[in-house]
């Protein structure tokens, strides 16, 4: 049987809960595949807040932020490798998305910023739009989209907003799932991968053996090789206890 040399797994709806909370079982198996293998969370969140989740899981190797666009050492908070978007792309965005009247945050450099005037040297790795319901999100995409960004539509683990992220051209977390493992000095194929948002079928593409949770949209699932229990059920242990041992 497949035992996987790394262990990727997704934030929100996969390891945490709509209040940031992540299960002591959960917790547990998570931090006891990390005895046996690397293991990283791969998110569209900022590097503060994968670094927090990281530490608490007591996690101390690379970790994907940003959608792929950043990779970080959680311990020091230094970045291992970004591909920021060209600069004229993202005032653009920041000018589009605030003509339509949305909010948004936007990671620059590793910090957070969530107004226009808060930029000061433009390094920015993603631009996420807040939404709200599923409509504005999918209304937004299409506006703003571009040959010059990956787009994708995200949402809380409750499916109650919705946001549109937007990343450099050809960055994703397939992406980041390769920088990873280069880092590492891996192989994509070697790695497991478990995740339930749509953001997490770029991720799948890469890995030898990719898990979906549960609670995951029928999309996601269809490309997933295997598929566990929920978010409430504790999935992700599910996911470690059949595969990692």
């Amino acid at each position: 049987m497949f035992k996987p040399s790394g262990l990727l797994i997704d934030l929100d709806g996969t390891l945490i809960d709509s209040d940031d909370r992540v299960s002591p079982v959960v917790a547990t198996a998570v931090k006891r595949a990390s005895t046996k293998i690397p293991v990283a969370v791969a998110s569209g969140r900022e590097p503060d807040e994968v670094s927090h989740f990281a530490r608490m899981l007591g996690l101390k190797g690379p970790q994907v932020c940003d959608n792929g666009a950043r990779l970080i050492d959680p311990l020091t908070g230094r970045s291992l490798y970004q591909s920021p978007m060209p600069e004229h792309v993202s005032r653009r965005l920041i000018d589009s998305i605030c003509a339509a009247g949305l909010t948004f945050y936007a990671v620059e450099n590793g910090r957070m910023v969530k107004t226009k005037a808060g930029f000061r040297e433009w390094v920015v790795t993603i631009i996420a739009a807040n939404a709200g319901d599923e409509g504005t999100a999918r209304s937004t995409l299409g506006k703003l989209a571009s040959d010059e960004t990956t787009s994708e539509l995200s949402t809380n683990p409750d499916g109650t907003f919705w946001y549109t992220n937007f990343v450099r051209a050809g960055i994703d977390k397939a992406h980041g799932v390769r920088q990873y493992a280069n880092i590492l000095g891996l192989d994509p194929r070697d790695l497991m991968a478990v995740g339930d948002g749509l953001n997490d079928v770029s991720m799948f593409s890469q890995v030898g053996l990719s898990v979906a949770m549960g609670n995951a949209p029928d999309e996601v699932k269809r490309h997933a090789r295997f598929v566990v229990g929920r978010l409430a059920d504790d999935g992700v242990a599910e996911a470690v206890e059949r595969f990692v041992f």
